[in-house]
C-alpha cells in the first residue's frame, strides 16, 4: 500500500482489489479483544478506504449517509 501510493501516486484498480489485510485481520482476530481487537477493526477500515479509494474531494465531504444503503 505505501510502495502503491508513494509521493502521492493513486494506486490502480487491480492493485486496490489486491489487498485483503482487512478480510484476514477479521477472519484471524475475530475472537480478540481490547486492542487486537481494535486493531482488527482499523484494519477492515483501511481495507475498505484503500479499496474505495475516493478522492480528497470525496473524503472530506463525506457524511455518514454515504455508509449505509437506503432501505
Amino acid at each position: 500500500m505505501r510502495l502503491w501510493t508513494e509521493g502521492g501516486r493513486d494506486p490502480s484498480a487491480s492493485e486496490r482489489t489486491s489487498i485483503d489485510v482487512g478480510l484476514i485481520a477479521v477472519r484471524e482476530l475475530a475472537e480478540a479483544t481490547g486492542e487486537v481487537a481494535e486493531l482488527a477493526d482499523k484494519l477492515s477500515s483501511l481495507n475498505n478506504y484503500f479499496e474505495d479509494w475516493p478522492t480528497d474531494e470525496q473524503a472530506a465531504s463525506a457524511t455518514d449517509d454515504d455508509f449505509f444503503d437506503d432501505e
